[in-house]
């Protein structure tokens, strides 16, 4: 017999015990007996549903152990994955910007529907603008990576952000140049106007004093002499003298300036040369003639 069933035997005789213990008070009918026959019945239900109660509570301890929660370390824990979405960058970012101006391939001023895809543009310098040099760095925006041609056949290409820069040469006076930018698409044209001045006037100065002598008997000779080779004034020079035939013509040349003069009755000659379109530290030739073609040829530096 187990610990349940004594439990359970102990609670039905105790049960029994308990009816069996409710008075009967004396009757003398059977009528009399019934009301208390029915509550001695009543009274043992009750402890009867009393027991059972008792006899259940006592079997779930017996058979029901107490238990804690414990995590089953053969299940993986449950993993929610997040995935946090990229945050777009806001960074700007610079991209160089051609602006499109109207073309005029034709050069007069209407435009025209036919105009290519291109754009050129002279940013540097400004259109009827003055110099005294003769030459001028002329800058300017372009489709970018087209040819950008100059007036003298010059010819560069346009960088990736579309600047272009060319050095064409000005003849003294009025000088109305062109330029034209051509890619695959077609060609445009702009125009720039600009002027130069004339070079400084070439004077005679004080000729030094010859290094020969000539006597009015003695028949003339061409000679020819500079004085410095080099100069560092802007614009630079130099004074060149020699002798020659009385009332005749010397002629100096250069890629760079020159002049004349005529030489004087005693037979000598002078003048003072300017060279206002002399590059810096760059050596060349200055040619001397008399009127008979003799010459005399001579070296000369611009230097800083």
């Amino acid at each position: 017999m187990t610990t349940l069933d004594a439990v359970a035997r102990r609670s039905a005789s105790a049960i029994e015990t308990s009816v069996a213990a409710v008075p009967v008070p004396p009757v003398s009918t059977v009528s009399g007996l019934l009301p208390w026959a029915a509550l001695r019945a009543a009274a043992g239900y009750t402890l009867a549903g009393a027991a059972g109660v008792v006899i259940a509570i006592v079997a779930l301890l017996a058979i029901s152990p107490t238990t804690e929660d414990v995590t089953d370390p053969t299940v993986p824990p449950t993993t929610v994955s997040t995935t946090t979405a990229p945050v777009p960058s806001t960074t700007p970012v610079s991209v160089p910007v051609i602006p499109v101006v109207p073309v005029d391939p034709d050069g007069d001023g209407t435009g025209g529907s036919d105009a290519p895809s291109i754009a050129l543009v002279i940013v540097s310098p400004e259109d009827g603008a003055t110099f005294n040099s003769g030459s001028i760095d002329v800058t300017g925006v372009a489709t970018p990576n087209s040819t950008v041609s100059g007036p003298d056949g010059s010819a560069t290409v346009a960088a990736d952000d579309g600047l272009w820069s060319l050095t064409v040469p000005i003849a003294v006076g009025d000088n109305r140049l062109k330029f034209s930018a051509t890619n695959d698409t077609g060609t445009a044209v702009a125009y720039l106007s600009v002027q130069r001045t004339p070079p400084p006037t070439t004077t005679t100065t004080t000729k030094p004093k010859p290094t020969t002598t000539t006597t009015e008997a003695a028949a003339w000779e061409f000679t020819a002499h500079n004085t410095y080779g080099t100069c560092a004034e802007d614009p630079p020079y130099d004074i060149y003298y020699g002798t020659g035939k009385p009332g005749t013509e010397i002629t100096i040349t250069s890629e760079h300036g020159g002049g004349s003069t005529v030489v004087e009755g005693d037979g000598t000659w002078s003048l003072k040369v300017f060279f206002p379109d002399a590059p810096l530290n760059v050596k060349f030739t200055v040619k001397v003639y008399d009127f008979t073609g003799a010459k005399k040829t001579f070296d000369f530096k611009h230097t800083e």
